[in-house]
């Protein structure tokens, strides 16, 4: 039966097979200086080895069999292993990818976006570019992410035109106008722009005139939707509207982002008797969205503003009350119900959405 130390490798003590011998060389302890040596080599690289830099560094082919027997080395990917617990954490899946695709590759597409902290992390999966000819596929880790529980995926993307990498806690990363051709190009690329175009102008990262270039200069897959994102992003930048916050402001760049049709903001509404002043106003389509803040908590004021709300209805308009916090924290969810908003009216009033207005 086999023993396991506290750090949970076999035990070589001195077994003795069933006639009494010792069996030596099989169960002979590890040489101190092998781990030592394995150990410098890993101690950058997140627990890493690859197996050409353990030949390198002198070890033989039998002596990495062995201390892969004994569990000190665990294989990850082709020639690579990580040293000690057989598994993987997020970031040390994010490492083990640029290990086995090399010096000159790039953490991109997505995974550049939640590295560079434009997109929320997805544990598990990875993208890589590399202009290593013949490195594309799709690849799983022999060994689980600890924030899965299952094998790490990575996909390769051969490229021949990589752009200088922006560095983020050592590791390298596609730069932000090419992450976010990337990421249009991807599934559900408008969405996650969106989200990636808005967080990379809260963050200081949105380089519009380098964005502007790479857009210029590029024929990637995504770059058309990257150049319709900017065009409405300029023109929302000095917007001819009677714009009353910055949140506003943020909010009606979502929309635009989106590519959701343009609204009328704060113009004045005829209700019967009285004045309504919506936020956003799609007059066509009988909507209005009133983004409020917390002066909208007072007694006084949600009175009036339920007030209006049922006079609209009777005027046949409908209205939305979206709180500035909550639509900021998580505007994908909110301008997903704007749209489900806009497609119901367009489809009781048989209008096609796409046809109205946007920011173009």
């Amino acid at each position: 039966m086999e023993r396991r130390d506290a750090n949970g490798w076999k035990e070589l003590g001195d077994a003795r097979g069933a006639n009494g011998s010792n069996g030596a060389a099989a169960t002979r302890p590890e040489r101190r200086s092998d781990v030592a040596l394995i150990g410098s080599i890993a101690a950058g690289q997140s627990r890493l080895v690859r197996r050409d830099q353990l030949l390198k560094a002198g070890l033989t082919r039998h002596q990495i069999q062995r201390h892969r027997e004994t569990g000190l080395l665990t294989r990850v990917l082709p020639g690579q292993y990580v040293v000690g617990v057989p598994t993987l954490s997020h970031a040390e899946l994010l490492t083990a990818a640029l290990l086995h695709c090399g010096t000159t590759s790039q953490l991109s597409h997505r995974t550049a976006g939640e590295v560079g902290g434009l997109l929320y992390e997805r544990p598990g999966k990875v993208v890589v570019s590399t202009p290593r000819a013949g490195k594309g596929g799709l690849l799983e880790t022999e060994i689980p992410v600890t924030e899965t529980g299952q094998p790490g995926e990575l996909r390769v993307c051969a490229a021949s035109d990589l752009p200088d990498p922006f560095h983020v806690g050592g590791l390298r990363i596609s730069p932000v106008p090419r992450a976010m051709i990337d990421i249009a190009g991807g599934k559900d690329g408008a969405l996650v722009l969106g989200w990636a175009w808005r967080e990379a102008e809260y963050r200081g990262l949105l380089d519009v005139d380098a964005i502007a270039s790479e857009v210029a200069s590029s024929s990637r897959r995504g770059v058309h939707l990257v150049g319709e994102v900017l065009r409405r992003h300029q023109v929302i930048t000095t917007p001819e509207t009677e714009l009353r916050s910055r949140k506003e402001l943020d909010f009606l760049r979502y929309i635009a982002a989106h590519g959701l049709p343009r609204p009328e903001v704060n113009v004045q509404v005829q209700l019967g008797r009285r004045r309504f002043r919506p936020d956003f106003l799609w007059r066509v389509l009988g909507l209005a969205l009133e983004f409020d803040g917390p002066g909208h908590l007072a007694p006084a004021t949600r009175d009036r503003d339920l007030r209006n709300d049922a006079e609209a209805f009777v005027a046949d308009l409908d209205v939305l009350r979206f709180t500035t916090s909550s639509a900021l924290a998580d505007p994908v969810r909110h301008i997903a119900l704007l749209r489900g908003a806009m497609e119901r009216s367009a489809r009781r009033l048989g209008i096609a959405l796409h046809s109205l207005p946007t920011f173009d």
